[in-house]
Order: C-alpha cells, then sequence, then structure tokens
C-alpha cells in the first residue's frame, strides 16, 4: 500500500501530553504552534502504532534534509 507523503513533520499528542510534545518540537526545529496536532483516533496510516503518548510523523521537510 502507497502512502501519500506528508508536506511538514508533526507532532502528535496524546491528551496531557502537550507540553512535551511542544518541547520535542522545539528540540527538532519545528514550530510548536504549528507543528503540533492532537492525536489523530485513526492511527491506521501509522503502522505499529497502538498506544503512543507522543508521535513523530517525519515529513518530505524533514526525510529529505540532508
Amino acid at each position: 500500500m502507497k502512502s501519500t507523503p506528508l508536506d511538514r513533520t508533526r507532532v502528535y499528542y496524546q491528551p496531557g501530553s502537550i507540553i512535551e510534545a511542544g518541547n520535542i518540537a522545539s528540540l527538532l526545529g519545528l514550530d510548536p504552534d504549528n507543528d503540533v496536532y492532537k492525536m489523530p483516533t485513526d492511527l491506521s496510516a501509522f503502522d505499529g502504532v497502538e498506544e503512543a503518548h507522543i508521535l513523530i510523523a517525519l515529513g518530505i521537510d524533514t526525510a529529505s534534509a540532508e
């Protein structure tokens, strides 16, 4: 199954983990105000992820960086 690449790297969080997600985004050089999102309810796009508190989904901005 082929998936569509993300345009930007995103940090997803479960309730109660927003501060940690923002800190991780900052450490990765991301914008904590625009690159941090609530965890999607459907995680089928993320194979092997079941109960993560924080999920980092690499986008083409980070995945192609040298």
